[in-house]
């Protein structure tokens, strides 16, 4: 063991710490786009048309959108929620894929896996 200590010492030191131009900027999907049959999109809201409505609809900005080309659900973030569970992960909208412009029909409280 002692005898590797001085090979893991030069791999430490050796080893290039990044730097902000090795950073790889995050660019949001669209979560807007219409997908076809087979495709499936997810990511972070990061702009309210990305949000569908309904009853109970409480997805906000930050929150996850994933979603197909026959129904979306939105996952919440880690945050305050109005409802039964405060915590991230859960599943707190569901809807079909509904054309541009039509009103959701979201009637999902909140989805959580409890133990």
């Amino acid at each position: 063991m002692f005898k590797l200590m001085p090979i893991l010492l030069l791999v430490l030191v050796g080893c290039k710490k990044a730097t902000s131009d090795d950073e790889v900027p995050y660019s949001a999907p669209d979560l807007t786009v219409v997908l076809g049959a087979g495709e499936v999109l997810a990511g972070v809201v990061v702009d309210e048309e990305s949000l569908f409505g309904g009853i109970s609809a409480e997805g906000q900005l930050g929150d996850f959108k994933i979603y197909n080309d026959r129904a979306q659900f939105i996952v919440q973030a880690v945050r305050e929620s109005s409802y039964y569970v405060e915590l991230g992960g859960g599943v707190i909208d569901a809807d079909a894929v509904r054309p541009p412009g039509e009103l959701g029909r979201d009637r999902v409280d909140d989805l959580v896996a409890t133990f």
